[in-house]
């Protein structure tokens, strides 16, 4: 079905260099979620300095969102990287040789 396409699209795509995939969406999520937080670090900071009413930053479930999307983004990174690795050091594993002609 439809699944087999998506995986043989993504194989035929990423198989050779993962960190394309893994690295890209990685460092997407990684600045993302630091934006975030550092969105909440300047509002923290704003309030506190206008003299307004403040909460810290660590009891916002925003600032735990964020921070596991700067860790998902640090993985998928470095699964990028890993598989990278490993695509590199098995270059000739599937190099076969034909014995003879039917």
């Amino acid at each position: 079905g439809y699944l087999d396409l998506i995986t043989l699209w993504f194989l035929s795509k990423f198989g050779v260099k993962p960190m394309h995939f893994f690295g890209l969406l990685g460092s997407f999520m990684f600045v993302l979620g630091f934006m975030a937080a550092a969105y909440m670090g300047v509002s923290k900071l704003y309030h506190v300095y206008a003299g307004l009413p403040y909460r810290l930053i660590t009891e916002s479930p925003y600032f735990y969102l964020s921070l596991t999307t700067m860790i998902t983004g640090t993985q998928l990174f470095l699964t990028g990287f890993i598989g990278e690795l490993i695509s590199r050091n098995a270059t000739g594993r599937n190099n076969y040789q034909i014995e003879k002609m039917i």
